[in-house]
């Protein structure tokens, strides 16, 4: 059981660690300084911002507004989706219809990665935007996400999010952040982002697997021989509530997990060997981190009689189940403490597991329900 222990610690350490730590220490330094620039306004490229929606009557105006608020240098749009909305989804995006806002309503609810094809083809931008209802930009962030096209290799760009009101979600989305800051130096990202990325129309390609598209094109992306960046400058803002961050890293994992096993046969084939680590280590090792730790304790627990190292790993996971414990306990009362971050780290890799056994059970959703349902 020695054996399992070592490789149950070098497992989750290399995961949240030596994964970062390597990239780091090959030089990969974050940033996006260094992108060519567009130029005159001419040499922006057009842009369709698509966005899927269903039964959003209570924010599609405010989306809408922040769209129009963007400045960009080219020509945009907002090819909005209306999958099978029963509310006044659709009446209020119609007050709007026009140049630069179109409407697709769709009668019945066929899932928000499926409609996006039908948005694509009825798109005209040369760079396509994929978002959220949501999330909204930053003044400048439509034209911060475009800038890295000026090199013609970038086939993707993703942006970033600031949360409110969860103080989980912004944490791990900040420690994301900076990992895929260090994977864009390869020209990989291990995901987009959801609510705020964007994508050549060239290196575009149809799905196969009709969900989670943020997990699927820049595995596509590279497939067909393009880069992928991220855009620290390129920001939007989305309000959540630590509430959903359990359901939302559920749905995320089996979404992401189904994709990962059904594309890693062609990364092997096309010997995608950057990206083929950077999916294993920052996805497949960590969702694995609930079952290293398991195995772990119950090694240490064997051959606790054998040495100190096996007892102090032992009172070391008693201290830190105490502490999430606490954690959880503070979040239940709504006080603020640090222990919560034991709490978040324990539930959300709980949360991975349960993702990757829905998965191997074949339960994958590919639908969404409206916000605050």
């Amino acid at each position: 059981m020695g054996l399992v222990f070592w490789l149950s610690i070098a497992a989750v350490f290399f995961a949240y660690v030596g994964y970062p730590a390597a990239l780091a220490a090959a030089g990969f330094v974050s940033g996006d300084d260094n992108f060519p620039e567009m130029g005159g306004v001419a040499n922006w490229p057009s842009v369709s911002v698509i966005l899927t929606v269903f039964n959003e009557e209570k924010i599609i105006a405010e989306k809408i507004g922040n769209f129009l608020a963007c400045k960009y240098p080219g020509t945009s749009e907002l090819v909005i989706v209306s999958d099978g909305s029963t509310d006044g989804t659709g009446e209020i995006i119609r007050r709007f219809e026009g140049e630069r806002i179109r409407l697709i309503a769709n009668r019945e609810r066929r899932g928000k990665d499926p409609v996006l094809a039908d948005a694509v083809r009825n798109s005209v931008g040369e760079i396509m935007v994929f978002t959220d209802v949501g999330a909204m930009f930053a003044e400048n962030a439509l034209a911060e996400l475009i800038r890295p096209f000026a090199n013609p290799d970038v086939g993707l760009v993703t942006g970033v999010a600031r949360y409110t009101g969860a103080r989980s979600a912004g944490l791990y989305r900040r420690y994301e952040d900076w990992i895929k800051s260090l994977e864009a130096n390869l020209g990989v990202l291990s995901g987009a982002l959801g609510p705020m990325y964007a994508i050549r129309r060239s290196a575009w390609r149809p799905k196969e697997l009709a969900l989670f598209n943020d997990f699927t094109d820049p595995i596509l992306v590279a497939l067909e021989g393009k880069n992928a960046t991220l855009a620290a400058r390129a920001v939007c803002r989305q309000n959540r509530s630590d509430d959903e961050h359990w359901a939302r890293q559920v749905r995320n994992v089996a979404c992401a997990a189904a994709v990962l096993f059904h594309f890693l046969p062609r990364l092997i084939a096309a010997r995608r060997w950057k990206l083929i680590f950077v999916l294993i280590s920052h996805k497949l090792l960590r969702w694995l981190t609930v079952p290293f730790m398991v195995l772990l304790v119950a090694a240490a627990w064997i051959e606790r009689d054998s040495g100190g190292l096996y007892r102090a790993t032992l009172g070391l996971t008693a201290a830190y189940l105490t502490a999430a414990a606490a954690g959880f306990f503070a979040a239940r009362m709504g006080r603020s403490s640090t222990l919560r971050i034991a709490y978040d780290f324990l539930a959300m890799n709980v949360a991975a597991l349960v993702g990757l056994v829905r998965y191997a059970r074949g339960e994958v959703p590919t639908v969404w329900q409206p916000r605050g349902l």
